[in-house]
């Protein structure tokens, strides 16, 4: 048995009712969220942030052969693998592609109007939620992210909006989350306000207290207190 782990592929051997480590299979490493038998000696790896692996193994799981497709071959985010009726394919949110095994490359298909996000991302693993009309919250391999959802269609930074992530008031012993019309005990006499604008570099931030007050210095920070 071959499992997907945060730092490589384990191979365990059934021992019984019990299944027995034996050892890290070499050459592949980082976080494994996925693993597909192609065939019985042919194993596709996908590793978050760093692509995908075709591998090749022999008969003591020792890799014969490595072709790595980088993340940045697919357009779009969230490749995500799949064995389908056209072989393996990867998906991401904005294209699938499909392995060619003659010339050992991903060609990206037509979207076709039975592609959907749902499909896409394999019964909602990464199902979006709508919190905000110009972006996307959903859960991601190690945390959740938000998506700017107009990021090629916009040509300047006009339309960015900004993101209150958290707001909470706090004393040195106690702090709780504020959200709007709630009622803050007076022990509770300091806030903290943290916001962003999300796939967005190089941004500066400024606040003020109440309409007559002053606005503070820009800064790259994103909580203000």
């Amino acid at each position: 048995m071959l499992t997907g782990n945060y730092n490589g592929i384990s191979i365990f051997r059934k021992s019984g009712q019990d299944w027995v480590f034996l050892e890290k299979m070499d050459l592949i490493l980082g976080s494994c969220n996925q693993l597909i038998a192609e065939k019985d000696n042919v194993l596709w790896v996908n590793i978050p942030n760093f692509g995908v692996i075709r591998a090749v193994i022999d008969q003591n799981l020792y890799l014969a052969e490595r072709l790595i497709f980088p993340d940045s071959l697919f357009a779009g985010y969230n490749p995500w693998l799949r064995k389908t009726d056209k072989g393996i394919q990867v998906f991401t949110d904005k294209y699938p592609y499909t392995f060619n095994s003659l010339s050992n490359e991903f060609m990206p298909e037509p979207e076709t109007p039975s592609f959907t996000k749902t499909e896409n991302v394999l019964s909602g693993i990464y199902q979006s939620a709508s919190l905000h009309p110009d972006y996307d919250f959903y859960p991601v391999y190690n945390g959740f992210a938000l998506k700017y959802v107009h990021y090629f269609e916009d040509k300047s930074f006009d339309n960015f909006s900004l993101i209150f992530r958290k707001t909470e008031a706090f004393s040195n012993d106690e702090q709780v989350a504020v959200y709007p019309g709630a009622r803050v005990p007076f022990k509770l006499n300091n806030f903290r306000f943290q916001c962003i604008v999300p796939n967005q570099d190089d941004v500066l931030y400024r606040y003020k207290i109440n309409e007559g007050g002053r606005w503070s210095d820009w800064s790259p920070g994103t909580t203000a207190e």
